[in-house]
């Protein structure tokens, strides 16, 4: 397996030449953005995360799902991955990178990824003020799927005597050993994140902002109360990724630039507005009379 399997931020702040040949980019960002090397893995983890990626994305396509009604929002949405992908030159890699905005349910103010499908909650968009904290939130996804970093948990997990005979993916509670890796695993998307930002022409800063607004959202909306003071054992604390997001900042001299806010009203006012068929409930946004609806 590579040596950069685990920490291979080399590459931010020094030697990001190396990895122009292998990113083979569409266009010519100023940061590569390294993808690694899937063909190290074992056919089982290959079919797992294939069998599971199938299933994620029959569950974001299901006709029979109840869904909101935000055609706005899911423009918005697909509009900033769009300009990730193509600010990096990772449209079209393989296996490809599949998002979706979750307009089935009331969510949490986040993001995750696995399989190489991702989801986004609309709450996301709610919780946030600039397209740019936007974008971090969904570059940072972004990174752990070019990074192959579900494939390298379950090449971990493999390991894991409790593991034989079951899916990796229906995996015992965590060794240090795995944690260690997920911490690891955190930080590289949080550094490649920024730099995706800068690709893309966004205002890097805006990933350390994301954190602390989520963070806001979970202190504050009554919604969340349940999430209050939580951390998570799989991510390292929130001061250690904004002092680590900072430092690669400061190594590649990205200087601030004016965040993009037009449209984010409009799209907020919709989400405000939104209801499921047969459900009257609004979201928060309109209950806090930031917005009325008709």
């Amino acid at each position: 397996m590579p040596q950069e399997l685990f920490f291979s931020i080399p590459g931010i702040g020094i030697g990001v030449e190396q990895f122009l040949a292998a990113t083979a980019p569409q266009e010519s960002p100023r940061f590569a953005i390294p993808v690694f090397d899937r063909s190290v893995f074992p056919k089982q983890i290959v079919d797992q995360i294939s069998a599971a990626r199938r299933k994620r994305i029959e569950g974001e396509t299901d006709p029979n799902v109840r869904r909101f009604t935000i055609p706005l929002a899911q423009a918005y949405f697909s509009r900033i991955v769009e300009r990730l992908l193509s600010g990096s030159a990772l449209k079209g890699m393989e296996p490809p990178i599949r998002f979706f905005l979750n307009d089935s349910s009331w969510g949490l103010p986040g993001a995750d990824i696995s399989a190489g499908v991702g989801e986004a909650d609309a709450e996301l968009i709610e919780a946030l003020e600039s397209e740019d904290e936007i974008a971090a939130v969904l570059a940072h996804e972004i990174a752990h799927h070019v990074r192959a970093h579900s494939e390298q948990v379950a090449l971990l997990q493999l390991k894991h005597p409790a593991i034989q005979g079951r899916s990796i993916f229906d995996s015992p509670e965590a060794s240090d050993e795995e944690l260690d890796l997920r911490w690891r695993q955190e930080l590289e998307a949080d550094g490649l994140s920024v730099l995706m930002l800068s690709n893309a022409g966004y205002d890097a800063s805006a990933a350390v902002d994301a954190l602390y607004a989520v963070q806001r959202v979970f202190e504050t909306d009554p919604r969340y109360e349940f999430y209050r003071g939580r951390t998570s054992a799989k991510h390292p604390l929130l001061e250690m990724r904004a002092r680590h997001m900072r430092k690669v900042i400061a190594q590649n001299a990205l200087a601030a630039t004016p965040r993009i806010v037009a449209g984010l009203e409009e799209v907020q006012q919709e989400l405000a507005c939104r209801k499921r068929p047969g459900n009257e409930e609004r979201s928060f946004l309109h209950r806090s009379r930031r917005f009325s609806c008709p």
